[in-house]
């Protein structure tokens, strides 16, 4: 049995310093595993299509970016469209795990990536979040926000 990791980054400067940094770090730690085959789906690529370069240590899968999103709603199709192409290139035998790992938190790719693939398992990495800063460092009050009833359903019961 392998296990698929499909990394999900975005194209923009973050992606190429904090997160960046931590997605190389991933590859190089799993790099000589071959019972782990890391996939990168890098959102919001400079690409003119859909592409992917198998050319690098581990495959990029590239999804173009559209620069005129103007609104939640947009951003929202584009990432369940996001997940459909996906869909048409990931081919797995069934024995295998598929991992999906989040470094920021899109609903609509979640919701639709679990519902192609509903017996895969997602992980969401927090690399930096507004409501963090906020709380000046206070944990225990980050806690509280997470646990919140309001929070939890709409985390848990919409996927």
């Amino acid at each position: 049995m392998k296990t698929h990791i499909y990394i999900f980054n975005e194209g923009a400067r973050g992606s190429r310093y904090g997160v960046g940094t931590y997605v190389n770090h991933l590859i190089d730690c799993f790099k000589d595993d071959a019972s782990i085959l890391l996939n990168i789906v890098l959102l919001g690529s400079e690409s003119a299509e859909f592409t992917v370069n198998e050319d690098a240590l581990v495959p990029v899968i590239h999804i173009t970016a559209i620069h005129n999103i103007s609104n939640p709603k947009q951003l929202g199709l584009y990432h369940r469209n996001a997940a459909y192409l996906l869909a048409d290139y990931i081919n797995i035998p069934a024995s295998d795990r598929l991992i999906f790992h989040f470094n920021y938190l899109s609903y609509e790719l979640l919701k639709n990536l679990k519902k192609l693939f509903p017996v895969s398992y997602s992980v969401y990495s927090i690399h930096l979040d507004s409501m963090c800063l906020s709380y000046k460092g206070n944990i225990r009050l980050v806690k509280d926000k997470l646990n919140q009833q309001q929070q939890n359903e709409k985390i848990y019961h919409e996927y």
